[in-house]
């Protein structure tokens, strides 16, 4: 069992991985680790009962994530989600997150390898506070390994399986790909400028447009996790063993649901490790994984709608590396990134 932190010295070590810490600021509305770290000792007390007796991690992407061992034994994680303003794109709103907390309790409650939800939504400091068990069973996967990929690709049908008939039980959450209005959705990070970066970047944004245009498909909509990827999940026996990030779950067709896992189920940027982006051969591995696990292939045409919405997901993550070197051309980046599968997958679309 790891040996818990002490609450301040994590936070201020988490916010010193940051120039600006723009998700703890729009959350908790301070970057002060005493005042952060009360504030999520006060919700544990208030919620679950008991309050914070150490960290077992801090650390931040959509919202401000705090795994804690409470002074009962427990040990849970907290999540704070930015005020539903905050962002454009990604409304994660009550009525968004209590739908999110149904789901994910539907899961739970058959077998599936997720935390349970403990409490929230709760209204916590500028945004809303969510709890669920602290689960860290199994091992990290290698998403270009087959197994793995089967284990991957099964697991992500097993839960389109099991939400997509409470579809019109959750009301309230949005995708955050494809505007109808944009190109692009407002980037996820505000590390991401892509407005000022636009004069170098018109050979992604050419083949985003096409890829965009092709992936429209009438199909089914499922209710699935979109962002269903190896960094997000742990693996042991032959099975996947935990699984996180449940604020993606998303009503959207299967193909883009498909398309955009196909697009980053190898990516881990939690760590250092090499092959994190996919290449056009893996993305039609999975797909395959997928239909192997649904028991019947995508019809031509859906099959196409899928592999466009790689593409444009490709193009989405382009854009993201674009913007922090924009004076790299479509030839200068490593086969490791985003850009280069762009150019690959650009000759198949």
């Amino acid at each position: 069992m790891s040996r818990l932190l002490d609450p301040v010295e994590t936070i201020r070590a988490h916010l010193s991985q940051w120039r600006e810490p723009v998700v703890d600021l729009d959350t908790f509305g301070t970057a002060e680790p005493e005042a952060m770290a009360a504030m999520v000792d006060g919700f544990c007390r208030d919620a679950l009962g008991s309050g914070v007796a150490g960290y077992l991690f801090c650390a931040a992407s959509q919202a401000s994530t705090h795994g804690v061992g409470l002074a009962d034994g427990r040990r849970v994680v907290v999540k704070l989600h930015p005020a539903p303003g905050a962002h454009p794109d990604r409304r994660h709103d009550r009525l968004a997150l209590e739908s999110i907390r149904r789901a994910v309790e539907h899961l739970h409650a058959h077998g599936f390898a997720c935390p349970r939800p403990l409490a929230g939504p709760t209204p916590l400091g500028r945004g809303l506070a969510m709890a669920e068990e602290f689960l860290d069973q199994g091992a990290r996967g290698d998403g270009f390994d087959p197994d793995c990929r089967r284990i991957l690709a099964r697991g992500l049908f097993e839960v389109t399986t099991l939400l997509t008939p409470l579809r019109q039980e959750l009301p309230g959450l949005h995708s955050f790909f494809q505007p109808a209005e944009r190109r692009y959705p407002v980037p996820h990070s505000r590390l991401f400028d892509f407005e000022a970066t636009a004069d170098t970047a018109g050979w992604i944004d050419a083949v985003a447009d096409r890829a965009r245009a092709a992936s429209v498909h009438p199909g089914p909509v499922v209710v699935g996790h979109a962002d269903w990827r190896v960094e997000h999940l742990r693996f042991g026996g032959g099975r996947i063993t935990a699984s996180y990030d449940w604020d993606s779950v998303l009503p959207l067709p299967e193909t883009q649901l498909v398309g955009i896992t196909a697009a980053s189920y190898t990516t881990d940027w939690s760590g250092e490790a090499r092959g994190r982006v996919p290449t056009v051969g893996a993305m039609h591995d999975f797909v395959a994984a997928y239909e192997d696990a649904r028991g019947a292939r995508f019809a031509r045409r859906e099959r196409d709608a899928v592999f466009a919405m790689a593409v444009y997901t490709a193009a989405y993550g382009a854009r993201c590396q674009h913007s922090l070197a924009p004076e790299r051309g479509p030839g200068d980046w490593p086969d490791d990134s985003w850009p280069a599968l762009l150019r690959a997958a650009a000759r198949e679309l």
